[in-house]
């Protein structure tokens, strides 16, 4: 079909797109720094090693996707900075868990295993193949669930807290119009007449053919215009199997979701107008609009919930970055 299974990977934070912070803390006073360090994180080490490793599991998930040290040698060095800002953070809120008394248990990330085991009828074969598919072990799948829980409960502990205003929130709404303006939409119904080659029809139509297309809906729409049913004359005339046993309706239609010619023609007309055959590739078009609601603002008070989604997750992510930042600096981060 054309819906594709979601891939495993889809199920944890994509290490290359998605950082735990906004960027490398400053390094603090380096004493003896051990000769295989890439970084010191408080008591941690992150070796030259594991930093090779991980940077390796990176480029064979996502081949073609994350710079190539031969193909853009400064995208793979900000590619490189990218991965060791990721190791040092989670060692952060690693050793900041546990302060805090969070964990995560072996059981709950071989329930988060199953739960997508289920995307495939809990066949292990067919889940197996998908990690093969993606360069994925199941260990490296259950440590990246693991990093990716403990940061979240970490991450909701340190910003369990923030609160937004209802001022804020009008502000927001009053200088944020166009983010919740809903477009112009209309309803319209139409009858395509298809070019068709009456001697073979799986030949290529000629201009010939697009000629009697037009005369066909010329002659259809005069006697529409006349007093004949819209919706019958589709039924009876219409080469769209979609809409044609509906009477032609296309339902609700927005700006963006056809093709050009269509819908310039479909939002210039007036109400109940009957277009003039409109040439799309598809064939000649008759067009009616049956009704228009009009570009409009939304409330505030239908999208209160949003606005105060949009400004908590603002208003948590400065208050994530500040504690990094913090406890990066109380644990004594240190880069090579």
């Amino acid at each position: 079909g054309v819906t594709r299974r979601r891939s495993v990977t889809a199920v944890f934070v994509v290490l290359v797109l998605v950082v735990l912070g906004a960027g490398l803390a400053g390094c603090t006073k380096a004493g003896d720094f051990p000769s295989d360090a890439m970084a010191v994180v408080g008591q941690n080490i992150i070796t030259q090693a594991q930093f090779d490793a991980r940077l390796a599991e990176i480029e064979k998930q996502y081949p073609g996707r994350v710079p190539t040290k031969d193909g853009d040698p400064a995208a793979y060095k900000e590619f490189q900075t990218l991965i060791l800002n990721y190791l040092v953070e989670v060692g952060v809120v690693q050793q900041e868990a546990v302060n805090m008394n969070i964990s995560v248990t072996d059981e709950e990330v071989q329930a988060q295993i199953d739960g997508i085991k289920q995307w495939y009828m809990g066949d292990d074969a067919q889940f197996e193949a998908a990690l093969k598919e993606q360069n994925l072990t199941l260990d490296v799948l259950k440590r990246s669930l693991r990093e990716q829980e403990i940061n979240r409960e970490v991450f909701e502990e340190v910003t369990k807290d923030d609160t937004v205003s209802a001022d804020h929130g009008q502000a927001y709404f009053d200088s944020h119009q166009e983010e919740f303006t809903l477009p112009e939409t209309r309803l319209a119904r139409h009858i395509l007449f298809m070019p068709k080659n009456t001697t073979d029809p799986s030949a290529t139509a000629t201009e010939a053919d697009w000629a009697s297309a037009l005369a066909l809906a010329d002659k259809v729409r005069k006697e529409i215009v006349d007093g004949a049913d819209f919706g019958e004359k589709a039924k009876q005339y219409s080469d769209d199997p979609g809409s044609r046993d509906l009477g032609g309706d296309l339902g609700v239609v927005e700006r963006g979701r056809m093709v050009p010619e269509f819908e310039e023609a479909t939002f210039a007309l007036k109400k109940f107008d009957i277009s003039q055959p409109v040439k799309t590739q598809f064939g000649y078009h008759l067009i009616q609009v049956t009704d228009i609601t009009e570009s409009k603002v939304q409330p505030l008070e239908d999208v209160k919930e949003q606005i105060t989604q949009i400004l908590l997750e603002q208003e948590q992510r400065k208050l994530w970055d500040a504690w990094l930042a913090k406890v990066k600096a109380e644990l004594g981060v240190q880069y090579k």
